[in-house]
């Protein structure tokens, strides 16, 4: 992806921001969310699972009894 970009400097000449299109943030931004998404994939598919019971356990859930 090339990334056409203009700076904006304080009077030091130091960058303080970077302007980019429109179009290049959202995909930019796409493109964190998509990793986002698959990093909490990846920790959902690693979670152990537990029986019913025990997730009963867990939450003090009480089925009326």
């Amino acid at each position: 992806m090339k990334l056409i970009k203009s700076y904006v400097t304080n009077e030091q000449g130091e960058i303080q921001d970077v302007i980019i299109s429109y179009k290049k943030y959202k995909q930019i931004e796409e493109i964190i969310l998509n990793i986002g998404m698959g990093k909490a994939m990846e920790e959902y598919i690693e979670d152990e699972e537990i029986s019913l019971e025990d997730a009963k356990k867990l939450t003090n859930y009480n089925s009326g009894s």
